[in-house]
């Protein structure tokens, strides 16, 4: 998301996990698609690097309040939101094999991990 510098924000795995706990009738990253729009068309509105997560979480709360995402989109009753299934646009707009948290994660549950270029990492 573009913030007000015109810099590119994204949130932190760990963020987009629990928003999407907290907000279980939510799809975060439908929502997070649609703030990356809403931002881009208004550029006198766009918030600083500090102030991205409270606006994400105002944008999930109002949302959330408003009914939620779309019925095929919502959990089942006391269940917990699926993982979004990932398309080919996906994979080329979101660079997961070469995330540092997850590179971490990766690292201390299995003592290893592979990057992008194939090269294998150890702990």
């Amino acid at each position: 998301m573009i913030t007000i510098n015109g810099e590119d924000w994204q949130p932190a795995d760990e963020d987009v996990i629990e928003w999407q706990r907290a907000y279980q009738d939510i799809d975060v990253f439908t929502e997070m698609a649609a703030m990356a729009c809403w931002l881009d068309a208004n550029p006198g509105r766009r918030k600083t690097k500090r102030g991205m997560k409270r606006f994400v979480n105002s944008w999930l709360q109002r949302a959330n309040k408003a009914g939620g995402s779309p019925q095929h989109l919502q959990a089942p009753t006391g269940g917990v939101m699926p993982l979004k299934q990932w398309t080919a646009v996906d994979m080329l707009t979101h660079n997961f094999i070469d995330s540092p948290v997850l590179a971490q994660k990766w690292l201390k549950e299995h003592g290893q991990y592979v990057d992008s270029k194939g090269v294998r990492h150890y702990g």
